[in-house]
């Protein structure tokens, strides 16, 4: 069972690096505490860059207007919704909460159950986001409809931002979807758009600043539809504690067992993973991570383009990827932020493939 939620950054303009800092350290108290129970299978956090359409702002300034304001504040609101030409760019974050079936027999089959069982435990989820500078709300059920669609069929931006809240009366689950798809070796065709998924490789080397992914999530007008999902996977505090107490011991094995003086590398291992026992016991969680970079444009787009932009941005972003091939389809899916996460429908078993 899957909850999205849409999430407003706050940025880091005019911000003091003190209050950067606790918004991370929030951020890493919030994963934590979506381990401790075992329930949450994976937090899957995208920021989507999509084409303006200027349909939102139009509406937002319908709402807010009035018919008594004077003329020329009227005007203003007027001309600040109008569309000023130009392909615009515009950034859209969510982060999708990921459950296991709660409770047991038959609950754990029941979809209202479900459901309140959930809502009982996204309240605190979202006072923690809020308190990581990520002010978050459930999107709708049409919300979801809608991001699924303009993400399969290009074309239908414009329609389905326009339908808003309508957009129910003529879509289900089962209509959003591509109405013909092409899953190739190295690419993905659906409807009348061409995209390309790449994976992490190996995570960004070195020390690890709240910077780091700035080049990759940075908006860019020539690559105006680009979406990042950081997919966080993660342990049960009870798996947490046997898998750091299992590094430390194989660690302080590895040390021992060298004729002579021990390396240097095996003197960092063991204060590394001492170090990893002593934050787990402080609170911290265990995570497995890994990274989605998706890009989609129209059939004629030029792909050895767009493939150099990425490399060049998961270059300046100390990340290295490498091209989902074999299942472009199933891991373009994956870095919608709808609940798919690829290693729970493996067909190869966990103990062979861990």
């Amino acid at each position: 069972y899957t909850v999205v939620l849409r999430v407003i950054p706050r940025g880091k303009e005019l911000v003091d690096q003190p209050q950067i800092d606790a918004w991370v350290e929030g951020y890493g108290q919030f994963l934590a505490a979506q381990s401790r129970g075992g329930e949450v299978v994976a937090v899957t956090a995208v920021l989507d860059n999509v084409v303006e359409t200027r349909l939102k702002q139009g509406r937002e300034v319908t709402r807010l207007v009035r018919p008594q304001a004077p003329e020329f504040a009227r005007a203003v609101m007027a001309e600040a919704a109008a569309d000023t030409g130009g392909v615009g760019v515009r950034i859209e974050a969510r982060i999708a909460l990921t459950y296991r079936a709660i409770g047991k027999g038959r609950v754990r089959r029941d979809e209202a159950e479900q459901a309140r069982e959930i809502g009982q435990r996204l309240q605190g989820a979202l006072s923690q986001l809020a308190r990581a500078g990520l002010p978050a709300t459930p999107l709708q059920a049409w919300e979801v409809l809608a991001l699924v669609r303009t993400r399969y069929d290009l074309a239908s931006q414009r329609d389905v931002e326009a339908a808003g809240a309508q957009l129910v009366e003529t879509q289900s689950w089962d209509s959003v979807g591509p109405i013909s798809h092409l899953d190739r070796w190295d690419h993905y065709v659906h409807d009348g758009a061409r995209s390309v998924t790449w994976e992490m490789d190996a995570a960004p080397r070195g020390a690890v600043m709240e910077t780091v992914l700035e080049e990759l999530l940075r908006p860019r007008a020539d690559v105006p539809r680009k979406r990042v999902a950081i997919v966080y996977r993660l342990h049960s505090a009870a798996e947490a504690t046997n898998l750091v107490d299992s590094d430390f011991r194989d660690a302080v094995a590895a040390e021992q067992t060298e004729r002579g003086i021990a390396s240097a590398s095996a003197r960092i291992r063991v204060g590394n993973t001492q170090a990893s026992r002593e934050e787990q016991a402080r609170g911290a969680g265990l995570t497995r991570f890994g990274v989605l970079v998706t890009v989609t444009d129209h059939l004629d787009g030029d792909l050895p383009g767009i493939e150099a932009s990425v490399k060049a941005m998961s270059a300046a972003s100390r990340l290295s990827v490498r091209r989902c091939y074999g299942f472009q389809a199933s891991a373009f899916a994956a870095s919608l932020g709808i609940g798919l996460v690829l290693p729970e429908h493996s067909s190869i078993s966990k103990k062979v493939s861990g």
